[in-house]
């Protein structure tokens, strides 16, 4: 007995209602006919009383404490509290709930309400109970509760914090999701505690089925039709949504199982879950943001694929949520980094099977310059002048030039500052693979070396000759990919003054026709699923006056 009256939040419960009651004595001839107290009160939820209601099952219901049923007389006008009138209003007592964090948000997020404008969310934000939450398409959202559980909320996702109470005295904790629409991922964090009946309760509950779990992974999908639950860590159990809230029929999950729930409620077989994909062959390092894929082979039975780019190990920074029904997903605009792939299959049931996760790292910036001369195939002398366009943001260059197209064993490597061009003399009759790559420079002194280009090809064969090309006709790249380009060409590096805009042939980029003067120049890639790519980082091109070459009469010479 000693050992209760001293728990901490026992005692400021019973301190709290100490407090309330002697403040009730004293307002008790204020009581008139039963209702809410004031306007002041209007931002309360509303509980309209019907036959059989007392306030000590209201406390239980809303406060999550039959003791607490006096701070209902605070808020609101009851004559009698023994006998409460059906059909009145009583405003619910607020409580100092826990919030639930937002520790990620991508693209479209908000917070919903019926009568009021949504409101985006954002890390460092918190929900609260009865709240309401929108994610859209290729939208994510990630939420921490104060017990260290994390639930994901995938693209097309609605849900509404129902019920969200922290334990005290012997109470579990209670968090009541209710999901609307979509899929949640959730893993949620075993009780500290010996005592498994003290372990907190995470339910959530959909059109057709409720699911309830205590220390474990699981995912619950959602739609008009149907619910889909798997396990990949501890269990669940599933049970009917039934209206009339007697509890329908259930069934136990263990790990590695999934079942689907169908419109009329009805608990479907439980099957194992889809095995996860084989991520083993995909590249360690992506040189192409604009366009990257990322593939793997075909899953028996899978009828689609879920898959989450994340910039941490924990995939909760995540990046890319995209549900594909092919074993491929294209990504364009990404930033440099390190990467955590993860994939997962889901079944024609609609159940998510195992998740394969794999690190990538992305290398593309600064990307590498355009060719300008020689053009590719080029016939040349013995002495080439290499030239290649600027990149925004590069502060030198290396170029390379080999006989052999792995480039084993270069014959010219230099670096230049600020131009990008080289002057290769000497050259004996034959062959050539040359490349080029971009440098950017950090404040910190430290330089970074982009990707260089596929190599462009020129042959020797007058070794007596020399070669010169101060006056490019275009700009050019080598791509042996099955795409497709168009380039825009501008006056400033936000192409708000664009000059210029084509559809590609072979990956060349003519530049007649523009006066003397810098230009910038982006280019925009098309597959043939019609997937385009973000704008490139632009490159920089300088085009200089054409010098008169053209020998003047005397009459045309100018007299001083």
């Amino acid at each position: 007995m000693l050992k209760t009256l001293l728990d901490s939040s026992f005692f400021n419960r019973k301190k709290q209602l100490l407090v309330l009651l002697a403040g009730l004595w004293i307002a008790n001839d204020a009581f008139a006919e039963e209702g809410p107290l004031n306007a002041e009160r209007g931002s309360l939820p509303i509980h309209q009383v019907v036959e059989g209601d007392t306030l000590y099952d209201l406390a239980v219901r809303y406060l999550d404490d039959a003791t607490m049923w006096p701070a209902f007389l605070q808020y609101n006008n009851i004559k009698n509290p023994k006998r409460l009138r059906p059909g009145s209003e009583l405003r619910i007592p607020p409580l100092d709930l826990p919030g639930i964090h937002v520790i990620f948000a991508l693209g479209d997020v908000h917070r919903v309400a019926d009568n009021n404008p949504a409101t985006p969310l954002e890390i460092g934000d918190q929900l609260r109970e009865n709240d309401k939450v929108s994610v859209g398409n290729d939208s994510y959202l990630s939420l921490q509760f104060d017990d260290g559980s994390i639930m994901r909320v995938l693209s097309d996702s609605l849900l509404q914090i129902q019920r969200y109470r922290d334990s005290h005295g012997s109470k579990p904790g209670n968090r009541v999701i209710v999901l609307e629409q979509g899929n949640l991922d959730i893993s949620v964090t075993p009780a500290n505690t010996a005592n498994k009946n003290k372990a907190n309760h995470f339910e959530v509950i959909t059109p057709q089925a409720v699911a309830a779990a205590r220390g474990t992974r699981f995912d619950v999908s959602a739609s008009d039709t149907a619910t889909a639950s798997g396990v990949t860590e501890g269990s669940i159990a599933v049970r009917q949504n039934l209206k009339n809230k007697r509890r329908g029929q259930q069934k136990l999950l263990q790990f590695g199982k999934g079942l689907r729930v169908g419109q009329n409620g009805k608990l479907g077989e439980i099957r194992p879950l889809l095995a996860a994909a084989d991520l083993s062959m995909l590249p360690a390092r992506f040189t192409d943001a604009d366009y990257l894929v990322i593939d793997w082979p075909e899953l028996e039975n899978a009828a689609s694929y879920q898959v989450r780019l994340a910039s941490d190990n924990d995939m909760q920074q995540v990046v890319a949520n995209i549900e594909s029904e092919t074993p491929l997903v294209k990504l364009t605009g990404l930033e440099d980094g390190e990467y955590i792939v993860g994939v997962r299959a889901v079944d024609m049931e609609g159940i998510i099977g195992f998740e394969k996760v794999h690190g990538i790292s992305i290398k593309a910036q600064p990307v590498f310059p355009f060719y300008l001369a020689p053009a590719n195939h080029q016939i040349t002398g013995n002495k080439v002048d290499l030239l290649c366009t600027q990149v925004l943001g590069a502060s030198a260059y290396r170029l390379q030039v080999s006989r052999s197209q792995d480039f084993s064993s270069a014959i010219v490597d230099a670096v230049h500052q600020d131009a990008c061009g080289h002057t290769a003399t000497d050259l004996e009759n034959g062959r050539y693979f040359w490349r080029t790559a971009a440098i950017t420079s950090a404040a910190d002194g430290q330089h970074k070396q982009g990707p260089f280009s596929e190599p462009a090809q020129f042959e020797v064969i007058d070794s007596t000759s020399a070669s010169n090309f101060q006056i490019p006709s275009g700009a050019f790249w080598v791509d042996n990919r099955n795409l497709s380009f168009s380039a825009q060409i501008s006056r400033d590096e936000d192409f708000s003054s664009i000059v210029g805009e084509q559809a590609l042939q072979d990956q060349f980029i003519s530049l007649d026709n523009l006066s003397p003067g810098s230009y910038y120049i982006r280019i925009q890639a098309t597959d043939i699923d019609n997937f385009t790519t973000a704008h490139s980082t632009p490159r920089i091109v300088t085009i200089k006056p054409v010098e008169d070459t053209v020998e003047r009469t005397w009459a045309d010479k100018p007299k001083y």
